[in-house]
């Protein structure tokens, strides 16, 4: 029985080898797939299960990998971006495409449209901070105006309580 489950094993491995897996695939999305492959002779349900936990942790782990390479390449360009200086809030992506294109980081992206967006959100915080740096300083100019108006106004309240006085 022992050399049977194990031969059972390592064939269902074997034509699960030849599937592209996908992390986010259930077993019953497994099953499907392999279906027409395992009509003779089945394969049993804890084969079956082990068949299919092996390929999915791996193609977990790839996506991970995956994800992270991205945000490593998308944060290499916005770093980029950063670095060129000319580029302001106002600054539009037709107007820098050609420069950022000869980049080592957008050719490690590849993909123009996801480049864009990353290009879009730099653009959006400069923008915020372009309307925080606004906030405060009319902030800082309405505090030293009203500092000063506060202060004349304290100084003509005592002039007033002098002439009633006398």
């Amino acid at each position: 029985m022992l050399l049977k489950s194990y031969t059972n094993k390592q064939d269902s491995n074997k034509r699960c080898s030849e599937i592209t897996f996908s992390s986010t695939w259930t077993l019953e999305d497994f099953k499907a797939a392999i279906s027409k492959d395992i009509s003779s002779p089945p394969i049993s349900d804890v084969n079956l299960k082990i068949a299919f936990d092996e390929p999915l942790e791996r193609a977990r782990e790839k996506e991970e990998k995956e994800a992270k390479k991205r945000k490593r390449l998308a944060d290499y360009f916005y770093h980029l971006l950063y670095s060129i200086k000319d580029i302001t809030a106002s600054s539009k992506w037709e107007d820098y495409e050609r420069l950022i294109q000869d980049s080592q980081e957008f050719r490690s992206i590849g993909d123009e449209s996801t480049c864009k967006g990353i290009f879009e959100e730099y653009i959006t915080q400069l923008k915020e901070e372009a309307k925080e740096s606004e906030r405060k300083r009319k902030e800082e100019k309405g505090q030293k105006g009203q500092g000063a108006r506060g202060k004349g106004e304290k100084e003509s309240e005592a002039k007033k309580g002098k002439r009633w006085r006398t």
